[in-house]
């Protein structure tokens, strides 16, 4: 059955207006286990691992951590054929995601923090640390809203940090 607007619009003979376009696709999610498989680190990578003579082998759809080693791999391997400026390309696009990945670990973890009130200070404290914000992340969903606000500043960090 067609709504209102449209059947306005033939009884007037004018065309319905066009449907509500459907939303862009989004992005897959930056700390998901497939975020590298969009990104631009993963395609230099490819185009790279063909044209090296004996790079280690990549699969259609590698896991992060192949992805990493076979990035590190690559790079040395260019490096020694004199190909510096394509080994540097590469690091560079595996430290802005990483950069990337980061960022939004930590957005992720100040909005919980703020969402539930927790401690500023607390959060802080986790951040000066040289702690990893994907593990932290990690551990900081698996605990219910309830147990975050029973734990003290310490013990917070004492429980995300791990």
């Amino acid at each position: 059955m067609k709504d209102l607007r449209s059947q306005l619009a033939n009884a007037f003979g004018r065309d319905p207006a066009p449907a509500e376009a459907s939303p862009p696709p989004s992005a897959p999610d930056l700390l998901g286990p497939d975020a590298h498989l969009a990104d631009p680190w993963l395609a230099q990578l490819r185009e790279l691992h063909a044209s090296v003579p004996g790079a280690p082998a990549l699969a259609a759809q590698p896991k992060l951590g192949q992805v990493q080693q076979v990035s590190d791999q690559l790079i040395r391997s260019l490096k020694r054929s004199g190909r510096k400026r394509a080994a540097k390309e590469l690091a560079q696009l595996r430290k802005t995601f990483e950069v990337k990945r980061e960022k939004e670990a930590w957005s992720r973890i100040k909005e919980r923090f703020t969402t539930l009130g927790l401690s500023e200070r607390a959060y802080r404290g986790l951040k000066q640390g040289s702690i990893d914000p994907l593990k932290v992340w990690t551990r900081l969903r698996k605990l219910s809203d309830d147990e975050l606000r029973e734990l003290g500043g310490s013990r917070l960090r004492e429980a995300l940090s791990g």
